[in-house]
């Protein structure tokens, strides 16, 4: 079909779309845009300079030292704290296994004795209210060092 035209249509068609200039009216209602100032692509980058004076390359070296110095210290404070940790919670278990094994001690003693009927105890039971006050004394200065341990 396309094949098939004249070249006189042909032409007739370049003529009237050539011939016809197509003017697009202005909006009304679209405001002036002012310019925007963008650097050139053409203006130079700057680069770090080529040569580094040694003095300065020295410094570099030793501030990176200091630094694989600090963070091997961490680790290794690190290592020892978790050891620590590990050391205080052995601590805390054989010592509820002691405190245990002892009330179960004196739980037997005073079931195997026997008293007479008009036994009254000659021993009151002062030393634990003496050490209740240390007790507390001591779990006040644990809560401040658990304390400062947070904000460090």
């Amino acid at each position: 079909m396309f094949w098939n035209k004249k070249k006189d249509n042909v032409s007739e068609i370049k003529e009237a779309v050539e011939s016809k200039p197509v003017v697009m009216p202005k909006p009304l209602g679209v405001p002036q845009l002012d310019k925007i100032d963008i650097p050139s692509v053409a203006e130079p980058k700057v680069f770090a300079p080529l040569f580094v004076k040694v003095d300065k390359y020295k410094e570099v070296l030793q501030k990176l030292q200091k630094l694989k110095t600090t963070v091997s210290e961490m680790n290794s404070l690190m290592l020892i704290q978790r050891d620590i940790e590990k050391l205080a919670s052995d601590v805390d278990s054989m010592l509820k296994n002691s405190v245990q094994e002892f009330s179960e001690i004196t739980n037997q003693l005073d079931t195997e004795l026997v008293r007479p009927q008009s036994f009254e105890p000659f021993i009151k039971d002062m030393g634990a209210r003496k050490n209740e006050g240390q007790l507390k004394e001591v779990e006040n200065e644990v809560a401040k060092i658990k304390e400062k341990l947070q904000t460090i």
